[in-house]
């Protein structure tokens, strides 16, 4: 042995002797009372207890036997007690059982560390060894698995303990001894336990009917372990590789079937999308309806498709994957049945019930018709409204809607003729209650001023009721009530001589800004029902449009935005040069009456000679300003900070096309021409929802004459 090599095992030695020598008392001295020797005698037994695992460990490498360990720790800890009892019976003053403790307590670290051992060697894994090797031996996998597995915990619980032992030679030779054989033991199963469960786990959960894809992942997980076990000869083998056959085979046949199901669920996916499409981003991208024949057979294809993969996928075992993939496509089929339920509400039907009615010119049939026929439009605007994609909206309101909403009103002032007519009637109102006969009349007076002249069937047969009931209540009545006063009408300084006041000497500056009435009954009003300027037929109050003014005390005014609408523009007035320039000269015809409870209407035609028609000036309101540039260009300013659309400005009595027709393009009958100019450059379906801003930096051009919309701020 060389030099270095004895120090340091003599080193070691040394170290060793030191922690053996310390918790015994030196036997030099001797014990001389009952009390030291029962201290020397648990010292003495402690020393030779730890010695016993720990020096057998260190010198000799290996273990004493567990029951003389056993023994050896039991007799040091009942020696230790016994010294305590000693010390406290026979030790004297507190201060020398104090000192007692202190060298009976020397030995106790010694104590613990063999009892830590003891602790140790009690964990039986044996026992669960031999549980398992049973288990194993019977076969049956679960059995094993809990075997297994109360033997892991076992022997985790020993390692545990194992870890509190003193000295590295004592654990090393215990985890050697008791947890290596139980670990490898325990791993002579570990492929087995590890197929068993995932195939456990593919048979509780269903995976093969639920979720072929997750079977899939724990079958190809444990291919190495199958591979391992497959030709083993054990009876726990053979029964998990059954359980590995019998579901590899389920396995098989269910992706055999999920082929096909895929194609079934993939068709009908398909086909709900295509049909959705069909009518989607037909009216999307290219601005139109698919076909209604079209659209049924492609909504009914994707309904036959879906239902026939719902019935596949039942028959299959229910697969929550394929449920799943095929439920999410089905917004598309719920989007198109949508739409093939609004195409569905039959609008047509009734309106050509309607039209028939209107021919045969009977009234109660006409307001029947009407009433289905607003009913049906009123039904399959809910339906469109369930409809997905706001184009596809517009458009179907467009095609069916709109012209169903636009026939309907062709007879609405008959109608309400009608109801009021017949409701006198019904009620024999002209015999019990004139008053209310009166209201009712008078309520559809405008309406009656519509239909008077229409030669339709349906408005004459309305119109005799009409008549017939007004002779009898003119009849009932008496022809009692009295007339109005004939008042005195004076515009621009001139009173009306014959209905008719002369302007045409006037110069273009003067203005009409009021029209003043003289003479009218007090607490009355005067109702305008149209303004319209004859040479190019220009409506600046259209019929059915009317204005109502009060009469005040008798003597009122009518203030020119009140007649002239938007040509005011908020200046207070209209010159005759701007009204000779746009209206283009000749008659301006002012027509209403005045009318009071318990007189007769006074009727009031007025006509203003406006003179000959000039040159273009500027027109301007608080919207835009329209002045000519030359001979053959105009520009139009728009004020884009008081944006209104044209319909707007029409209810306001300026309609932009109409006015441009007659002063810029010098043709009053082009203003169809306009609107559908208008329209085109702002690509819009209606010129009353055109907004001005809509114009800007736009250029229009007819009869040779261009106009150029601009933006700017007032």
């Amino acid at each position: 042995m060389s030099k270095n090599k004895a120090i340091k095992v003599v080193t070691a030695a040394v170290i060793a002797g030191s922690a053996i020598t310390a918790v015994a008392p030196a036997q030099s001295e001797a014990a001389t009372n009952s009390v030291d020797k029962a201290i020397t005698k648990a010292s003495n037994q402690i020393t030779k207890a730890f010695n016993a695992y720990y020096k057998e460990a260190k010198y000799e490498g290996k273990l004493p036997s567990t029951t003389t360990i056993r023994k050896e720790a039991k007799l040091a800890r009942d020696y230790y007690e016994a010294a305590k009892k000693e010390i406290a019976k026979n030790g004297g003053s507190t201060s020398k059982k104090a000192t007692y403790t202190k060298k009976l307590d020397a030995s106790k670290p010694a104590l613990n560390r063999v009892e830590n051992y003891v602790d140790a060697i009690n964990v039986n894994i044996a026992a669960k060894k031999t549980a398992f090797e049973a288990a194993v031996k019977g076969g049956t996998q679960s059995k094993v698995l809990a075997a297994q597995e109360a033997l892991d915990q076992k022997n985790a619980e020993f390692k545990k303990t194992v870890a509190k032992v003193f000295g590295p030679d004592a654990r090393r030779l215990l985890l050697a001894k008791y947890a290596t054989p139980a670990d490898k033991l325990s791993a002579t199963v570990d492929a087995e336990m590890a197929v068993y469960k995932a195939y456990r786990d593919i048979e509780r959960k269903d995976l093969i009917e639920k979720d072929l894809a997750a079977a899939k992942k724990l079958i190809d997980k444990v291919e190495k372990q199958v591979a391992a076990i497959e030709k083993k000869n054990t009876k726990l083998a053979k029964n998990i590789m059954k359980a590995v056959k019998k579901n590899k085979a389920a396995y098989e046949a269910a992706t055999a079937n999920s082929k096909q199901l895929d194609a079934i669920v993939n068709k009908a996916n398909n086909q709900m999308t295509k049909a959705f499409n069909a009518y989607y981003e037909e009216a999307k991208y290219e601005g139109k309806l698919p076909s209604t024949t079209t659209i049924r057979k492609e909504a009914k294809l994707a309904r036959d498709y879906y239902e026939a993969a719902k019935e596949a996928i039942a028959k299959n075992g229910g697969s929550a994957s394929y449920t799943k993939k095929l439920e999410a496509n089905k917004v598309y089929l719920n989007r198109v049945e949508n739409y093939v339920k609004a195409i569905n509400v039959n609008v047509a039907a009734k309106k050509k019930a309607f039209e028939a009615a209107v021919k045969s010119g009977t009234q109660s049939k006409v307001l029947a018709a009407q009433e289905a026929l607003d009913q049906k439009n009123a039904e399959f605007k809910a339906a469109v409204a369930k409809v997905f994609g706001p184009d596809a909206r517009r458009l179907l309101l467009a095609k069916y809607a709109v012209p169903a909403d636009k026939l309907s009103a062709t007879v609405d002032a008959e109608m309400e003729v009608y109801k009021a007519y017949r409701q006198i009637e019904r009620e024999d109102l002209i015999e019990t209650d004139l008053a209310k006969a009166k209201e009712l009349m008078d309520g559809v007076e405008e309406q009656v001023a519509k239909i008077e002249n229409k030669n339709t069937k349906l408005a004459k047969n309305i119109m005799k009721a009409v008549e017939r009931n007004k002779e009898a209540y003119d009849e009932k009545i008496g022809n009692t009530l009295p007339d109005l006063p004939s008042p005195t009408v004076t515009i621009a300084g001139q009173n009306a001589v014959n209905g008719t006041v002369d302007l045409s000497g006037s110069a273009d500056s003067a203005k009409i800004s009021e029209v003043t009435v003289a003479g009218a009954p007090a607490n009355g009003e005067f109702v305008i029902t149209s303004v319209k300027a004859v040479n190019r037929n220009i409506e600046l109050i259209k019929s059915g449009a009317n204005v109502t003014v009060s009469t005040g005390d008798g003597n009122f005014v009518v203030i020119s935005s009140e007649i002239l609408g938007q040509l005011d523009g908020g200046n207070d007035g209209v010159s005759l040069g701007t009204l000779r320039s746009i209206l283009g000269g000749g008659d301006l015809v002012i027509r209403g009456y005045i009318k009071k409870s318990g007189y007769n209407n006074y009727n009031i035609e007025t006509t203003i000679k406006l003179g000959a028609g000039v040159g273009s000036p500027v027109i301007q309101n608080e919207y835009f300003k329209i002045e000519k540039k030359g001979n053959n260009t105009a520009e139009v300013t728009v004020y884009t900070n008081k944006d209104v659309t044209l319909g707007t400005l029409a209810n306001q009595g300026f309609d932009l096309p109409a006015i441009l027709a007659a002063t810029i393009f010098n043709d009053a009958g082009s203003a169809d021409k306009v609107t559908a100019a208008l329209l085109a450059i702002t690509k819009g379906n209606k010129i009353e929802l055109t907004k001005l801003s809509g114009l800007v930096n736009q250029t229009i051009t007819l009869n040779g004459y261009t106009v150029t919309f601009k933006d700017a701020k007032k």
